[in-house]
């Protein structure tokens, strides 16, 4: 999915992909990209923790996940 459905109230840099990587931002999609640098930083100062995958993308950690009802 590359929408945020939860827009305005699940600001995008929260919004992961469904394996937990960290997905796209700003319509850039990959690691090694600014945006989804930047997208990184932002989850780092909100307290996300990440864990790398042998494949070597950046995965959030299960426990950081927030579940909508």
């Amino acid at each position: 999915m590359r929408s945020n459905p939860f827009a305005p109230r699940v600001p995008c840099h929260r919004v992961v992909a469904s394996n937990l990587d960290v997905g796209g931002y700003f319509g850039q999609w990959g690691q090694g990209t600014s945006k989804v640098a930047a997208k990184i930083a932002l989850l780092k100062r909100e307290g996300v923790t990440f864990q790398q995958t042998p494949m070597g993308t950046t995965r959030v950690k299960r426990h950081c996940l927030w579940r909508h009802k």
